[in-house]
């Protein structure tokens, strides 16, 4: 259980899971809560890296890291929130990219696992389909699409990461009996 909860890819795909659960949910709200919450943290970190750095008893090396940290925090949460729709359109980009990264990590996934595993490979085949239709979606029209349709994206990250999940589980308990089976 460690290994699983250790692994960043199962990680990402539970946090973008419940992305989707989250667009489910508040559909009005979508991305601009998001980024109010993004903001809200920025400030509680940036503030405690200052408080950190002043109270900061021992002056090592670096500790004035504390305090550019800080003080990088707090600007760029002072940044959002004055620009929260331009933050927005830029958001949708870089999550577009995400998106594409992670297609084309399914494709990679999908050459070693060919020959070895086809129904890892045909997965990872889907999945690399799933992540690039959303990226194009999100590319070609991500203004009126995406704040028209957040249940959409919603929908399409539970489902492409509902489908990653049951792959990572899938690989996990093929390895584990694999291993047993050489055991015995």
């Amino acid at each position: 259980m460690s290994r699983v909860l250790e692994s960043e890819a199962w990680i990402r795909q539970l946090y973008l899971f419940g992305f989707g659960i989250y667009l489910l949910l508040f559909p009005r709200l979508g991305l601009r809560l998001l980024l109010v919450t993004v903001v809200g943290l920025l400030v509680l970190l940036g503030v405690y890296n200052i408080i950190r750095f002043v109270l900061s008893k021992e002056k090592k090396p670096g500790y004035t890291s504390y305090a550019l940290l800080g003080a990088f925090q707090l600007v760029l949460a002072l940044f959002l929130y004055l620009n929260l729709t331009s933050a927005i359109k830029l958001s949708i980009y870089l999550f577009a990219f995400f998106s594409l990264f992670n297609g084309a990590l399914n494709f990679k996934d999908y050459l070693e696992q060919r020959e070895v595993n086809t129904l890892s490979s045909k997965i990872s085949l889907l999945l690399m389909g799933l992540n690039f239709a959303l990226a194009l979606i999100l590319v070609t029209s991500p203004f009126s699409y995406v704040a028209s349709q957040p249940v959409v994206v919603g929908l399409a990250l539970i489902g492409i990461n509902g489908i990653d999940l049951y792959k990572e589980k899938y690989m996990e308990h093929k390895k584990d009996r694999n291993q047993n089976a050489r055991r015995t």
